[in-house]
Parts: C-alpha cells; structure tokens; sequence
C-alpha cells in the first residue's frame, strides 16, 4: 500500500480549505491538475490525524493573518505558503498547467538532479523560465518523492493508467489501454530505474525526444562550474575582442585553467 502522496502537503491544504472539500471534490481537484489521488483510504487518514493528532484551533482562519494561532497551525503543517502564496509557489503552480515541462521536472526529479540544473536545463532544453526555488517548491508541493521507496514510486506511476481505466466512461477506458502500451516510454518510469549517474540524465532525456548536449554529459558540480565559467567571462575582456572568433574560446579556457591552478 502507497503511504504517502507525493503531493501530500497539497491535499493536506485541500483538506483544510474553509471551502470544506469533501473527497469527490478533493478527488475531483487532483486528477484535473493531472496529481496523484492514492484513494479515500488516504484523505480519511489525513483528516484522522488533524481530528486526533493535530486538532486546528478555533476558530480556524488560515487566510487571516491576524489569526496568529491559525497561522502556527498551517506553518507546522507545512501548508501556510499556500494560504499566503509567494511568487515561488505560483512558479510552482504554474508548471501544472504545462505538461511537457511538468514531465520533465517530474523526470529529473526522480533521476537525483538538483533543483539548479532542473531549472538550467528548462532555459535550454524548451526555453521556460523558472527559478531554482520553484524547482524547489514543485518538488515540495506536487512531486515530493522521498517518503517512496523504489517499488512505491514504480507502483504509483503505473497506478496513473489503472486510475483512468476505472471509469465508467467507455472511451476514457479506451485511452487507458492506449496510455499502458505507451507507458514503457515513460520517462519517469526509466528513470526510477536508472542509477544516479550523470550519464543516466542523457538516457532520460533520450526518453523525452530532447537531445542531450555536451552540457547535460557533465557531472552535476562539473555542470554547476561550466555555468559559472560562462556567466563570468560575459561579456568578453576587451582584449580578446581583437582575436579572431575562433581563438576567444580557447584564450578563456587557458585563462580559466590558470585560476584553477592558483
């Protein structure tokens, strides 16, 4: 059995809503931003646990800042943020809403990439801005995947395509059928497989039909440092303005080496 969601501190918002989300609508809220919904057994479990455990005060007004006593309720729970967005959390929240992107996040997430290069290999690989700290929040909010085990995070992706083979609508089954033979080329299912090595980043973007560049080949502190050398010879000294093109690169790269030595 699942014991954790990976948008767990989502649903736990969802459940705590003033609006009073009931299950069908917490369900419902879920599958049309394309997160996991493990089932009832799951939000009867968080609402035990803010019934038993962790009882909200009362009154409980999480949009209030003036309510202090609220405020520290939503804050150990970990969901104040999305009571009070930030422009991290929209970020994050705004990455739902594209799906290639939300694969490749979910992607390279699974494979131990770090939140820097995810957000790096967004600008090139399908040129969309987001910060590292949105990186961060998606992985928090929407894909946290550290309280899973291997065969967990395998279980719970093939768990997308039965989902949607359990509905009563004759077609949405035909598209679950479909969605199972094409799951072999899940990037995400690849990548639960893969070891955390730098090559294992080029097989899952392989998956995703974006070809790898040299930059993606490199270890991730090795990736972190060829960033850095680019953003600090930008613009070029003056000096080497002079050289012909195809000497500048290889000018900086001495230069480069020389620092490294000292």
């Amino acid at each position: 059995m699942l014991r954790r969601s990976p948008c767990e501190l989502f649903t736990r918002y969802l459940v705590l809503h003033p609006d009073g989300y009931d299950n069908q609508r917490v369900e419902s809220t879920l599958t049309s931003l394309g997160l996991d919904f493990l089932g009832a057994y799951h939000l009867e479990r968080i609402r035990r646990h803010f019934t038993l455990t962790n009882v909200p005060p009362n009154p409980f007004e999480p949009f209030s800042p003036t309510n202090l006593a609220s405020q520290a309720f939503t804050t150990s729970e970990g969901v104040r943020d999305l009571f009070f967005r930030t422009s991290y959390v929209d970020e994050a929240t705004e990455v739902l809403e594209h799906a290639k992107v939300k694969e490749y996040i979910e992607s390279m997430i699974v494979g131990r990439v770090p939140d820097d290069t995810i957000a790096l290999g967004l600008k090139m690989h399908l040129n969309y801005d987001i910060s590292e700290q949105g990186v961060s929040w998606f992985k928090r909010l929407y894909w946290d995947v550290r309280g899973l085990d291997s065969v967990e995070l395998r279980a719970l992706l093939h768990r997308r395509y039965e989902r949607i083979a359990e509905s009563s609508d004759i077609e949405v089954v035909a598209q679950a059928r479909a969605f199972k033979k094409a799951s072999y080329a899940d990037p995400r299912q690849l990548a639960a497989q893969l070891p955390a090595a730098s090559s294992s980043v080029n097989y899952i973007l392989l998956k995703m039909g974006i070809m790898p560049s040299s930059f993606d080949a490199q270890k991730p502190s090795t990736r972190s440092r060829t960033w850095a050398w680019a953003e600090r010879w930008k613009p070029l000294p003056a000096q080497t303005q002079k050289l012909p093109s195809r000497h500048r690169s290889s000018w900086m790269l001495r230069r480069w080496q020389s620092k490294r030595r000292k």
